[in-house]
């Protein structure tokens, strides 16, 4: 099972990022084989099959037995206080703790995101963000789609209820973002992987 990367930053948070290189018939006779019974005919696409049996089989590893959904499509389920999904072409990661509400994203690196920066950054931010560096970008996007996963609907509105603190972009760092209608400040990780993506997780304190 390709399984890229367990990541551990403490004993209550777990990430488990799942890169997929088999066929989507492999994939689901490993599912099967984990008791798993899956009914994917209504799916029409195949990346969202795909993502489908891939959320299953890192379900299996975190010991979920079964994903719901909130009103809103927030995921939940019964064996942790929180969990946060996401999904970037062949890329799918699952996070879970075990008390306090946590968000994930991850990005395949493309330079899709310089082309919509204005439309998730506020003016303020790209004042002392570089809006044509595309890692600075890359870890702005990702970093207000876990704090969204955190904060929920009131965070929908990405550049007005969200603000990126300044920040120097690397490999590996921290990014701090405040949701503006409560003033609550978010300590999220980034981390990229050679070319291929970048991954931002964080939890809600206090």
């Amino acid at each position: 099972m390709p399984l890229h990367q367990h990541i551990t930053p403490n004993e209550a948070t777990h990430i488990w990022i799942w890169e997929t290189t088999e066929s989507n018939d492999a994939l689901l006779e490993q599912v099967r084989n984990l008791g798993w019974r899956l009914e994917l005919t209504d799916i029409a696409s195949e990346q969202r099959r795909r993502e489908i049996i891939v959320t299953h089989l890192l379900m299996s590893l975190a010991g979920i037995l079964k994903i719901y959904h909130e009103a809103d499509g927030c995921p939940y389920c019964n064996e942790y206080a929180s969990i946060s999904l996401s999904h970037s072409k062949q890329w799918v990661v699952l996070a879970t703790h075990q008390s306090l509400p946590i968000g994930v994203d991850i990005e395949c690196t493309t330079d899709r995101v310089l082309r919509v920066a204005s439309r998730f950054m506020s003016e303020h931010e790209l004042n002392y963000l570089p809006e044509d560096d595309l890692t600075t970008m890359l870890i702005a996007w990702c970093a207000k789609e876990a704090a969204y996963k955190i904060m929920g609907h009131t965070a929908t509105d990405f550049r007005a209820s969200l603000c990126i603190h300044p920040f120097s972009a690397g490999e590996k760092g921290v990014v701090r973002v405040e949701h503006v209608p409560t003033t609550q400040k978010l300590t999220l990780y980034y981390q990229s992987h050679l070319l291929h993506y970048m991954l931002v997780y964080g939890i809600k304190e206090g």
